[in-house]
């Protein structure tokens, strides 16, 4: 864990719920879990409110507490028990699965309701440590495999560095500029008119492959 659930734990122990929630460091979780939450657009006090808000999601958790499978749920008062699980073959998670594909059946299909995220080690330290076995062995072939996999990993969190960076960042500003540029040159009226073109071809092809559904 890192040092702000660590600090959460030792500092909110023999808490209830209710003061748990209005701590320092439950606001700080708070922060993390919105940190990439979409930047707002300007806002328009005189102007026409919308007449409905977004759709609001939170995490729910499913872990493996002393045999039981146990829901974490912030908006419930208590953990809900699912049962025992075996720990043969896939163990917990067999159980976790059924459990969540239970509750995801009791939706409409095509429903959007969902993102799973698993949470499991950080492969680069195994990853690393079976390198160094390979090279001190003298399996050339599989160290340089497993540093080629290493890197892949190295890139995959640059990667997600970026995006990031990018869904955190407020692009208004830029986005404001470029359209006041192509206004200035002329060229906004055919930006746009090739902006709706294209995105009339991609819902076009979308429906034709079935990945959209119509309303």
């Amino acid at each position: 864990m890192g040092k702000e659930l660590t600090d959460l734990i030792s500092f909110a122990t023999g808490m209830d719920s209710q003061v748990k929630t209005c701590s320092y460091i439950i606001r700080f979780s708070s922060f993390a879990h919105n940190a990439l939450s979409p930047p707002s657009v300007i806002s328009v006090s005189d102007g026409p409110q919308p007449k409905s808000s977004e759709d609001a999601y939170h995490f729910i958790s499913y872990l493996p507490v002393m045999g039981q499978i146990y829901e974490f749920d912030g908006l419930k008062r208590a953990p809900v028990a699912h049962g025992p699980y075996e720990e043969k073959g896939e163990g917990w998670v067999a159980k976790a699965r059924d459990v969540i594909e239970k509750r995801i059946g009791t939706y409409p299909p095509g429903s959007l309701h969902f993102n799973l995220l698993a949470v499991r080690d950080d492969p680069l330290p195994n990853l690393q440590a079976q390198i160094e076995t390979a090279q001190a062995s003298g399996q050339e072939l599989v160290a340089a495999d497993l540093v080629f996999r290493l890197s892949q990993e190295k890139e995959k969190r640059a990667r997600w560095d970026f995006e990031n960076s990018l869904r955190r960042h407020n692009h208004l500003g830029l986005i404001h500029a470029l359209l006041v540029e192509l206004a200035k040159k002329g060229q906004l009226d055919a930006a746009v008119t090739d902006a709706k073109a294209k995105m009339q071809e991609r819902l076009t092809k979308a429906r034709e492959s079935g990945q959209m559904e119509e309303d």
